[in-house]
């Protein structure tokens, strides 16, 4: 997030319509350790800029508190960030948050024995929605110039998600054939990355994978929202 320095005010905000004010960081600046590399912006206004900034913090601490992304060089350069962060005077809602989503689990062997309990996070999926809703529509802009229309919807998965959801997997199934031999984009040392495509007939209608630290994927789509049923 920053502030506008090229005075965008007559454009839209990409996510709302409103009047610029800001540039909003896609994906969000929080997730890369400094020195940053050069990240994309898109014109926002101030409370899309800003109003989301505790999605994006627990965005990017449920990421770097995954054991597969822990292994990654930069989630490591990232710990003490989130450390300070959490120790702030004003964090304390965010703490008592954080810790809500912790859970105690029995941890079993290959052949589904108990032998001694672990925790794991109970995650808010809305809030990690949110977060790569505005992903998408970031890059969306970035890429096509032009906001999302408004009345399409986003929809995001993850690996966990499209275990309980056959229907979610079916779709990225369908799908991932279009998105074979498309571009790869990667900022940060593989902080993020990430491959879209387009549907052929409708082009605001995309697929997209979005990559963090090499290791945790997203597949979110946009698609036209359903209209009701006379």
């Amino acid at each position: 997030m920053k502030s506008s320095e090229t005075g965008d005010q007559h454009l839209s905000c990409v996510y709302c319509g409103q009047p610029v004010s800001t540039q909003d960081h896609v994906p969000p600046k929080c997730l890369f350790p400094e020195p940053r590399p050069s990240l994309i912006t898109v014109p926002a206004c101030y409370s899309c800029n800003n109003g989301l900034s505790q999605d994006d913090e627990y965005f990017r601490t449920v990421l770097v508190s995954e054991l597969r992304v822990s292994e990654h060089a930069e989630a490591q350069k990232l710990r003490p960030t989130i450390k300070r962060s959490l120790q702030r005077p004003k964090a304390q809602g965010f703490r008592i948050s954080m810790l809500k989503i912790l859970k105690k689990i029995p941890l079993m062997t290959v052949g589904g024995l108990y032998y001694e309990e672990g925790i794991a996070m109970k995650v808010d999926g809305s809030r990690i929605s949110r977060v790569l809703e505005r992903v998408t529509k970031g890059l969306f802009y970035h890429h096509f110039n032009r906001p999302l229309p408004t009345d399409y919807s986003i929809s995001v998965h993850s690996s966990d998600t499209m275990e309980k959801t056959p229907k979610a997997m079916n779709a990225v199934l369908r799908t991932i054939n279009f998105i074979k031999g498309s571009p790869k984009y990667s900022i940060g040392d593989e902080v993020f990355s990430y491959s879209f495509a387009v549907c052929q007939d409708e082009p605001n209608a995309t697929f997209w994978v979005l990559g963090f630290f090499n290791t945790k994927p997203f597949w979110v789509f946009t698609m036209p929202q359903e209209k009701p049923s006379e």
